[in-house]
């Protein structure tokens, strides 16, 4: 029982190389544009409910939540796949993601002392994914030494540490 149903499998379609660069080019020329306008709010807004709203969250959630909740979860090679696959999908979107709306964190977010969209985007993830019953119980996740790059850029990066 080391592997999840095929309904579970987080994206089967993915695309590695993310969204178009043009595309992405156009949607952060957008967001700039706006903020430029003085609409910096009403982009923050969209991107925050963006965040809080997308179903990409709650599939890599469902899928995340079953493979902790798998009876050797506690093992780096039944957990670790399962977190690499939705670790590297995840950090391609950050980045894209971070990138769009980066112009929010130099011109709003700080002002108005809000979380950063760096910051936003891990929580929603970390909230979504990694409930506190499902991490304080597993070994390998609040273990401070580990030997997988993934499994330290995750606690890092989410602040999984206790």
């Amino acid at each position: 029982a080391l592997s999840m149903p095929a309904s579970t499998h987080v994206l089967c379609t993915w695309v590695e190389a993310g969204i178009d660069k043009a595309f992405e080019r156009a949607c952060t020329l957008f967001v700039t544009e706006e903020c430029c306008q003085g609409r910096a709010m009403r982009m923050h807004h969209f991107c925050s409910h963006f965040v809080g709203n997308a179903l990409v969250f709650e599939e890599w959630g469902r899928y995340t939540r079953a493979a902790l909740q798998l009876p050797n979860a506690n093992t780096e090679m039944v957990l670790t796949p399962h977190l690499e696959q939705m670790w590297s999908r995840f950090t391609c979107f950050a980045g894209v993601f971070e990138s769009i709306f980066g112009m929010l964190d130099k011109h709003f977010v700080w002002r108005h002392r809000l979380p950063s969209i760096h910051e936003l985007v891990r929580a929603r993830l970390r909230q979504c994914c990694f409930p506190e019953d499902l991490v304080s119980g597993n070994k390998l996740l609040e273990a401070e030494i580990n030997s997988n790059q993934t499994l330290k850029e995750i606690r890092l990066n989410l602040k999984l540490h206790t």
